[in-house]
């Protein structure tokens, strides 16, 4: 009887901490899709790296994405992170990789919008 308390503390203990795990920045995206530019380098403007887009090559049953569905991934990935743009966007060992970055008149327009709002 002891131990089966034990595992129900341990089990509740495990329910809990899951609901306790962070999520992403954000449930929704926080731009078009569409808009996200996909270039070799970036603008001669200011811009702050976000982070690292990182997509397969292949889908979970191994069959090979095509072009235009990589990049539609990547840009997805991009709007959750609020990115403008995704450059040097490499391959290697099937893994696309590119970096999301946000430039600098887009995120004071973005807290100027914010501030109005509000």
């Amino acid at each position: 009887m002891r131990t089966l308390y034990l595992l129900a503390l341990i089990y509740i203990g495990f329910f809990l901490s899951g609901c306790a795990t962070p999520h992403a920045a954000t449930d929704e995206p926080l731009k078009d899709p569409a808009s996200v530019a996909i270039k070799d380098q970036p603008d001669n403007k200011p811009y702050h790296v976000l982070g690292t887009a990182t997509l397969s090559q292949y889908n979970k049953a191994g069959i090979k994405r095509q072009l235009a569905s990589i990049h539609d991934g990547m840009r997805t990935i991009a709007t959750y992170l609020g990115g403008d743009a995704i450059v040097r966007v490499k391959e290697k060992d099937r893994i696309i990789t590119g970096t999301v970055i946000v430039y600098q008149d887009s995120v004071k327009k973005n807290m100027l919008h914010q501030q109005q709002r509000s």
